[in-house]
């Protein structure tokens, strides 16, 4: 009897193993599921945020795009004025030196195109004035260059000093355009040559504006 039940023990004991086997393998299994699951979500979350980041960077681009764009084109009436990619309607003399007019006729300029979208003539006048805001912002009212000291050429014409068209609100354009027609302006500003060691550390902060001149004497003005 002995015997036998030391047979049959040793019969169950066989018997359990595998069973153990078969719960190890499908414990590796779920565990190697899990693991890969894991991987796919982790897969997924950063090719989401992948997109993301390279369409905000597309969003951020365009719309930089947009703003530049508005920035450098305006409407007045029926008068459209586009400046320059690299240039707008500010002005600065800034950390500037004395310059014979020879080379300041020679500098880059600040450019820009007036167009007539409508359908009669338009009459317009171009003023150079103190960009006041930017002054402000800028602190320096107490150290503003005089503008005796600042010579002016539209499109390359003979130069002025700025302060001679003060008696006309310092319009240094007066002009008619034909419907459909533009005209294209560069205006280039310096220091006087004459001008002594007084104008250095000065600041000038000024702007092109452009007003719409209407046959009703009303004007509108940017």
């Amino acid at each position: 009897m002995s015997r036998k039940s030391i047979r049959l023990k040793r019969k169950i004991q066989v018997e359990k193993e595998p069973e153990k086997e078969e719960k190890n393998l499908e414990g590796v299994q779920v565990a190697l599921s899990k693991a890969v699951s894991r991987e796919v979500k982790h897969s997924i979350l950063s090719i989401f945020l992948v997109v993301i980041v390279i369409l905000s960077s597309s969003f951020a681009i365009f719309t930089s795009i947009q703003k530049s764009e508005n920035y450098n084109s305006i409407t007045v009436g029926i008068l459209k004025i586009d400046f320059s990619q690299d240039t707008a309607n500010t002005l600065n003399l800034n950390g500037a030196y004395p310059t014979p007019d020879v080379n300041g006729l020679e500098t880059e300029g600040y450019s820009f195109k007036i167009s007539n979208t409508g359908n009669l003539n338009a009459q317009y006048k171009i003023r150079i004035v103190d960009d006041t805001e930017m002054i402000h912002e800028d602190g320096c009212a107490s150290n503003l260059l005089d503008k005796s000291k600042i010579k002016v050429s539209i499109n390359d014409g003979a130069p002025f000093l700025l302060d001679s068209k003060a008696t006309s609100d310092y319009v240094v354009e007066l002009a008619t355009l034909a419907p459909s027609n533009y005209k294209d302006y560069t205006v280039k500003i310096w220091i006087d040559e004459n001008a002594g060691n007084e104008v250095l550390g000065k600041h000038y902060h000024g702007k092109i504006i452009v007003d719409s001149v209407n046959l009703s004497t009303q004007d509108e003005t940017v």
